[in-house]
């Protein structure tokens, strides 16, 4: 081809480009499709948005693929079947010597449950235990549903339901209405997201001696153990002072979970009962960290002999003789953070959130080491 210069210019072809590679990089591999099990990961939410379903189930070994309702969603997994809230996390995570407590509605026996609902939420407690008799007029009124939403718009996590009274020496009617109560409360529990069920042991029979107590103990413990499992809730002993008590002593109470060997099964020391049986703080070293799945603080006054205390003696944590700090501190030293609660009615009428916001900070107070108040005489 001629041009002004009149030389001949070839027309480059494809042999005369330099190579691609260098300028372009490496050719473009399609990327092969992630597998569906990896794409399902990828959309999972967060480790603290996780429902119950991806958590699994809060007792180690039981029901390993157990998906949980729609209620439980947006709760915090956390060790020792512990409800997770947020002041919990920072206690472990700064290591304030502090005790998580929930509000119970024990301590205020003439308010009704979404009395307490309200209670706890308004005074910022750690959590609510539902006190059994106040379920029946609140499930008439509404129903688990309207229960369930209730405490979601108030934000308050159910710690647990109690008691289930006098659960050993039953006759087979009274053992099958046991058992049948405790169903209905494991069913309840599960759909409101509590984790324990609390139970009293009752008194032994005349005539009945340790051996007894343990025969008893380790066969009707495992059956109500076997209905609680199948709704991923667990069982919390609390001993008794009582003379006649099954079960007075923290140490006889750790001996019959051992015996039973049920993992939904734990204990609820009641610092009152534990004094006035003549049970030692000491004991507390005997039982695994796991085993203490709620507190229960009360103190106790000085001019009643321990063997002649009764409930209407309870007073307030730190207004007593109790060693109500010494437990606390034990339990910290075995790694165990149980939730607590204060279950001591008021001696006069007045303002329930007063009352409990009253009761949480005395026990806080003591977790903190501060000096107890005076003791009543």
């Amino acid at each position: 081809m001629g041009n002004s210069s009149g030389r001949c210019r070839s027309v480059p072809t494809a042999a005369d480009a330099p190579p691609a590679a260098p300028l372009l990089g490496a050719p473009h591999r399609a990327r092969a499709p992630l597998p569906p099990a990896l794409r399902a990961g990828l959309r999972a939410p967060p480790p603290g948005r996780a429902g119950r379903a991806r958590e699994g189930p809060r007792l180690p070994g039981v029901r390993p693929a157990l998906a949980r309702p729609d209620a439980d969603r947006g709760r915090r997994a956390a060790p020792f079947l512990q409800p997770g809230v947020r002041p919990a996390v920072r206690a472990r995570r700064f290591r304030v010597a502090r005790v998580r407590v929930a509000h119970t509605g024990a301590a205020t026996p003439l308010a009704s449950l979404e009395d307490d609902v309200a209670t706890a939420a308004r005074i910022g407690a750690d959590g609510l235990e539902i006190w059994a008799p106040k379920l029946g007029p609140a499930l008439e009124r509404g129903g688990p549903a309207a229960l369930a939403a209730l405490l979601r718009r108030h934000r308050v996590a159910v710690v647990s339901l109690a008691p289930v009274p006098d659960v050993l020496f039953r006759d087979p009617g009274g053992l099958e209405e046991t058992a049948e109560r405790v169903h209905r409360l494991s069913e309840l529990a599960r759909a409101l997201g509590a984790t324990w069920i609390v139970l009293t042991p009752g008194e032994r029979p005349d005539g009945a001696d340790e051996r007894d107590v343990q025969h008893e103990a380790r066969a009707t413990l495992s059956r109500l153990a076997q209905i609680s499992e199948r709704y991923d809730v667990g069982l919390a002993l609390t001993p008794d002072s009582r003379p006649r008590a099954a079960v007075r002593t923290l140490a006889a109470a750790a001996a019959l979970l051992e015996l039973a060997r049920r993992p939904a099964l734990a204990l609820a020391p009641d610092t009152f009962h534990l004094y006035a049986a003549g049970s030692s703080p000491d004991e507390l070293k005997a039982c695994r960290p796991r085993q203490l799945a709620l507190l229960r603080l009360a103190d106790a006054p000085a001019d009643v002999e321990p063997g002649s205390l009764r409930d209407a003696h309870r007073l307030p944590p730190g207004e007593g003789v109790v060693p109500i700090d010494r437990v606390l501190a034990l339990v910290r030293e075995l790694g165990a953070e149980p939730p607590a609660v204060v279950p001591v009615a008021p001696r006069e009428h007045g303002d329930p959130s007063e009352w409990a916001r009253r009761l949480r900070d005395q026990a806080q107070a003591l977790a903190r080491g501060a000096p107890p108040v005076r003791p009543r005489r």
